[in-house]
């Protein structure tokens, strides 16, 4: 088994995110006894105190309700730490020096379901092929190409984390082409072109696709596009990785690029920049292909205008 971390990031439009709460609290009077919020919790027992969380949901569990932290889905050793004082901590900040990304939404895959979970669609494939369990969002067959597109915020600039662990793989007899990872400027809908951020083994060429541009047929096979970068490897049951892939448009000060990054536990990180093709409004999303996987969770963040 081998353990990978792998990174995938999207900059999103402007107004991504009306009502997502801030993860900076206003200074106020502490009160451990009285709740300052109305969730019902005295402030000592509570781990947003100031901001409505009755569930007290915690993903990383570092002691940080995930609506108030910078990092929701890692455990900062110093989590007070946010050099550019925009609400997201420096250890998960897609820019650290600029004070404009938002934390535009954050899923846990909390709540065991049949199905996609809300705000999401399916481009290729069935929904119905999809369940939360655990805290987990999975995949239920390796048979078949599956994309799930997160829809509720179309965006151009978006950085997008996510996190993997391949289950099972098909028998090449049956899908010779295995993939998993996270998709990008995608309409959400069906085939066409999008950008993918993806570990991609195909039976007797094994190879680590960093990131492609790439074009969905009508049955979501990959199409015409070609891999920026290769690295020999093979996809194997209870391999983890964690990926992040970023487009970045016309609202970006460094625009016309897109970065999916590579880092090995072992061996450090590799970034990969494309030119643009104009490819860069859309959706993120899930892909798998001959591989039954289970997400932990999905990060999305934007920019301020």
């Amino acid at each position: 088994m081998r353990s990978i971390a792998l990174t995938c990031v999207l900059c999103a439009m402007p107004a991504c995110s009306p009502g997502t709460p801030d993860p900076v609290q206003a200074d106020a009077p502490f009160d451990a006894e009285r709740p300052t919020d109305s969730d019902g919790r005295p402030n000592a027992e509570d781990n947003c105190p100031g901001i409505d969380n009755p569930d007290q949901r915690d993903h990383d569990g570092d002691g940080r309700g995930d609506v108030c932290d910078g990092c929701p889905h890692i455990a900062e050793l110093a989590p007070d730490e946010d050099a550019d004082g925009d609400g997201i901590g420096d250890a998960c900040d897609p820019h650290p020096d600029d004070d404009r990304d938002v934390l535009v939404h954050f899923d846990g895959f909390y709540d065991d379901r049949d199905g996609l979970p809300e705000d999401w669609q399916a481009g290729t494939g069935a929904a119905a092929l999809w369940q939360v369990r655990d805290g987990q969002l999975r995949n239920t067959t390796p048979d078949v190409v599956l994309l799930a597109s997160w829809t509720k915020a179309k965006t151009r600039d978006q950085v997008v984390d996510t996190r993997a662990t391949v289950l099972k793989v098909s028998d090449p007899s049956i899908n010779p082409e295995r993939t998993v990872g996270v998709v990008a400027g995608h309409d959400g809908l069906g085939p066409g072109p999008l950008w993918m951020c993806s570990l991609l083994d195909r039976a007797n060429d094994t190879t680590l696709a960093i990131l492609s541009l790439v074009d969905l047929d009508t049955t979501g096979k990959l199409g015409s596009g070609a891999l920026s970068y290769e690295f020999r490897f093979a996809i194997e049951a209870g391999m983890t990785s964690s990926f992040r892939i970023e487009l970045r448009g016309q609202s970006s000060p460094s625009k016309v690029v897109q970065t999916c990054t590579l880092g090995f536990e072992s061996a450090g990180a590799s970034t990969v920049n494309a030119e643009d093709d104009g490819t860069v409004d859309g959706y993120p999303g899930l892909r798998t292909s001959g591989v039954e996987a289970a997400f932990d969770y999905i990060v999305v963040y934007g920019r301020k205008p």
